[in-house]
């Protein structure tokens, strides 16, 4: 299923430790779901196909992200995106579907490195869910989109990519 999302819609992310069916974030309004699908080279959420067919037979798009253990390494970078491709193709996120890479301090994945590494590190990865068919998203903290990510240089490359962490 094939949707536009307009600006601020609303959308909620779930992984494993979410509920496996997804109506109750369909009927508080949800436009679209973020379904965690993988986690470094060798995670993958085991509730990711209910968490997809249950909101596609919401009516509600579905979407998939990526939680990055590449720090700032470009090469791991391609091979975790490519990871992350054949993760949401095995639950059934679509080619021309968003699928996000997020990009946080921990479980693995050091920020703390230099802003232009981990900047080439990111558009690794998304260069290489691109040439797989995907949308592109960014998601991160906004202290860390600051001080540790040239968001110019992605957004030059992939404008509207970013979704931004609130609580």
């Amino acid at each position: 299923m094939t949707r536009t999302i307009e600006n601020r819609a609303y959308g909620v992310d779930v992984s494993s430790f979410n509920n496996a069916n997804t109506t109750e974030y369909t009927n508080a309004g949800a436009d679209f779901v973020l379904v965690k699908v993988s986690e470094g080279l060798d995670y993958r959420n085991p509730k990711a196909k209910a968490q997809v067919d249950s909101t596609k037979q919401n009516n509600v798009v579905p979407m998939a992200y990526h939680y990055a253990r590449f720090s700032n390494d470009p090469n791991l970078a391609v091979q975790e995106g490519n990871y992350a491709v054949s993760s949401a193709k095995l639950v059934g996120i679509a080619p021309d579907s968003y699928l996000a890479c997020d990009y946080e301090q921990g479980s693995g994945n050091e920020t703390g490195g230099n802003r232009e590494d981990n900047t080439t590190a990111i558009l690794a990865f998304l260069n290489t869910i691109v040439s797989a068919g995907y949308k592109p998203l960014l998601y991160s903290g906004a202290a860390l989109m600051k001080n540790k990510i040239n968001t110019a240089r992605i957004l030059t490359k992939y404008p509207n990519c970013l979704w931004v962490a609130a609580y």
